[in-house]
């Protein structure tokens, strides 16, 4: 273990993050196992300026367990010029990137002085003023820790009671998720609102829930929640039970087609372009994108790329490098797409061969773990 019980008590682990998907799959494990090995140590997140924010980042990221301090961007930018710009840590510590712009991470080594870690999904993307990355392609998938930790607690019986306390059948029911970003889920939540209705009236009451995100602002909550009904059921809470509960899993792309493939479930991922203006883009792009004329041009070029150029969406799709879960990239019609899930979901066969591939990806040595050992031992 570490050195000194001294030693243990003043360490501050200090993580950079930045939007809901490195939240919930990437700091929360890594939270969990740090205090694992060093209990009496802080650690705090700075949140970086991030263009897909939902504005709810801050409170989720104060509710993660044993977290002791959360900056907002405002205040990691701030902290950052405070005089003196040299600060050095007086204690043990390190910094961990984990998502976002590297660069506030870069910076905050030169200003405190403490090693630089990270970890990417893209090898070689993180270069200069690191002490060790930790790459996807090497050391494995971080997405995956979560869904572990998840799938050793959750046994059988804890599975059942959570179905008979939500009036569900496991394994018998599509879950519906519509994004957490405020603009792209009040544009893509009543088309699914839709689509369940004629469901429902091409299955008689189609077993579906819709499972709202805890990145979501409570406005946009209070407005789904109008949709309620009857036939249409609204949820809230942790995304993984339901997940791990649900026969197919219908959403946009994201970090929750990485938690269904970890946990055994089948997904059917829409990419809508029924509102071209709703797509955000990174760099020169982004800003181009905003101008009057040019920018519609360079979103209906972007629709023609992403429709005939991106191989796959759906992370199950990107890791077997072939079309095992079904997409649909295009223009959403709630009719035809009712017709295109209930296709998936009553095709027996077709979503037992996909649960039976995703049995095969190898259930990686925690990453995390093996990520706040090396800060521990490098520090």
């Amino acid at each position: 273990m570490i050195n000194s019980q001294k030693s243990i008590n003043k360490f501050t682990l200090i993580i950079f993050t930045n939007s809901p998907g490195e939240l919930t799959s990437w700091v929360k494990p890594i939270v969990s196992q740090f205090l694992l090995l060093c209990p009496k140590a802080s650690v705090w997140i700075y949140l970086t300026p991030c263009q897909y924010s939902t504005q709810s980042e801050y409170s989720v990221a104060k509710n993660i367990p044993g977290v002791s301090k959360v900056l907002k961007p405002s205040q990691t930018i701030k902290q950052l010029f405070k005089l003196p710009i040299r600060q050095p840590f007086t204690n043990r510590g390190a910094l961990l990137f984990l998502g976002g712009d590297p660069l506030y991470s870069q910076l905050y080594r030169l200003k405190y002085n403490l090693p630089l870690f990270g970890y990417s999904e893209h090898s070689g993307s993180l270069t200069w003023n690191f002490t060790k990355v930790f790459y996807k392609d090497i050391d494995g998938n971080l997405m995956s820790d979560s869904c572990q930790l998840f799938k050793q607690k959750f046994t059988k019986e804890q599975r059942d009671t959570f179905c008979r306390d939500h009036s569900i059948s496991y394994r018998n029911f599509g879950l519906f998720l519509c994004g957490s970003r405020p603009a792209h889920f009040r544009a893509f939540f009543p088309l699914i609102c839709k689509t369940i209705n004629y469901l429902n009236q091409t299955c008689d009451n189609f077993p579906s829930v819709i499972l709202l995100s805890p990145f979501m602002k409570q406005e946009d909550i209070d407005w789904a929640l109008t949709f309620k009904s009857e036939q249409l059921k609204i949820v809230q809470g942790n995304s993984y039970p339901w997940i791990a509960c649900s026969r197919l899993m219908i959403s946009l792309p994201g970090t929750n087609t990485a938690e269904a493939m970890f946990l055994g479930t089948p997904t059917f991922t829409i990419v809508p372009l029924n509102k071209p203006s709703l797509i955000q883009l990174d760099g020169l792009l982004g800003l181009l994108s905003n101008l009057p004329i040019i920018g519609i041009m360079i979103k209906r070029l972007l629709i023609l790329y992403l429709k005939n150029k991106i191989p796959f969406f759906s992370h199950p799709n990107k890791y077997f490098r072939r079309a095992l879960c079904p997409e649909f990239v295009g223009i959403v019609q709630p009719n035809k797409l009712s017709q295109d899930i209930i296709n998936v979901y009553m095709d027996s066969m077709k979503l037992k061969d996909i649960q039976n591939e995703l049995t095969k990806i190898p259930s990686d040595q925690l990453l995390s773990r093996k990520i706040c050992h090396t800060i521990l031992f490098s520090s």
